[in-house]
């Protein structure tokens, strides 16, 4: 199947407006959306913090998947198409999909991304990976992207009807409880009863083991945090100086969240192009780009059956320091 890639100007546009809205405000309240931090520069430098040995999330995740993945399916008795929110390179995506591969004769994979690039390779890659597998890659944002995804689905009178929708990463953290609890009421509307969804997220734990995971000594969280910054000029025609601002990662224990900021070095204004608008930073003023929230397994229970949706499993790692949970839709 050739990959889908959706219109990139309306991802621009959506970028222009957010930018205008988030770089308006004044008294430490800027802010940028934590989507924007994957371009193809930003997923390929996410994917250096994954090396990185402070962290663990990734690692972690990963060998849950590898020790549970037989297990997971044991739950599906009919044939599903696997949906992916956030995909990226799709490398832990690779051990589900050889588990599936080894219960149904065909999968059809579907991953949504931002990144046309990012999907356009790892859907060549994937197809030439794995002969019985059909990948179908959707540029788009979630939303976006998920009813993309229904309408393939109803159009393809091959593919599984029954869906299996994974959202790894604890993605789920960069949501505020109640904007995590209307995306997964969203999402569940597009899923029909019995349908399945995994979904990974941290756990809270030692704050020195967070606080290091977002400040790896290499320094490629705070390059990932910085593109931002690059991104505005490549694609806004922005002025920014990465050396004019600085990464702040901190875990707030009140919020039970990971606080990721870029602090403006020196009082100054730059000019973005595209958007004909100029915006000025106090020294020590803070841009806020991204929260990680860490949850106990009763805060998620929570939030999924708030949702639509009940725990069919948890899976842990032997530390607890992570979870990815088995969901399945209700009625």
């Amino acid at each position: 199947m050739q990959p889908f890639i959706s219109r990139d100007i309306s991802l621009i546009e959506h970028f222009a407006r957010d930018i205008i809205d988030g770089l308006s405000k004044e008294n430490n309240k800027k802010w940028i959306k934590p989507r924007y931090l994957y371009d193809e520069l930003g997923s390929s430098l996410f994917e250096r913090i994954c090396e990185q040995p402070e962290y663990y999330p990734f690692r972690t995740e990963t060998g849950i998947l590898k020790r549970y993945g037989q297990r997971i399916f044991k739950f599906m008795d009919d044939d599903v198409s696997v949906v992916e929110l956030g995909s990226g390179n799709s490398v832990k995506t690779r051990i589900l999909l050889s588990s599936l591969l080894e219960k149904q004769k065909h999968v059809f994979y579907l991953p949504i991304d931002v990144s046309q690039e990012i999907l356009l390779r790892t859907t060549h890659d994937l197809n030439r990976e794995f002969t019985r597998l059909n990948t179908f890659g959707i540029a788009a944002d979630y939303s976006e992207g998920i009813r993309e995804a229904c309408n393939i689905s109803a159009k393809n009178g091959t593919m599984p009807e029954r869906k299996f929708v994974l959202f790894l990463g604890s993605t789920i953290g960069n949501f505020e409880y109640q904007e995590a609890i209307e995306f997964l009421t969203s999402l569940r509307a597009s899923m029909r009863e019995g349908d399945f969804l995994l979904l990974g997220f941290d756990l809270q734990k030692d704050v020195k083991l967070l606080e290091d995971a977002y400040n790896d000594r290499l320094g490629f969280t705070a390059a990932f945090n910085l593109n931002l910054l690059s991104r505005i000029n490549r694609e806004l025609g922005g002025e920014f100086r990465e050396t004019d601002f600085r990464h702040l990662a901190f875990y707030n224990t009140e919020y039970h969240r990971i606080e990721m900021n870029l602090i403006s070095k020196t009082t100054h204004e730059v000019h973005v192009n595209r958007l004909g608008r100029s915006f000025s930073f106090l020294k020590n003023e803070r841009i806020h780009t991204e929260n990680s929230y860490k949850f106990t397994l009763e805060k998620m229970k929570d939030i999924v059956e708030r949702s639509g949706f009940q725990i069919a499993e948890n899976f842990l790692d032997h530390n607890n320091l992570y979870c990815v949970g088995l969901m399945f839709a209700n009625h």
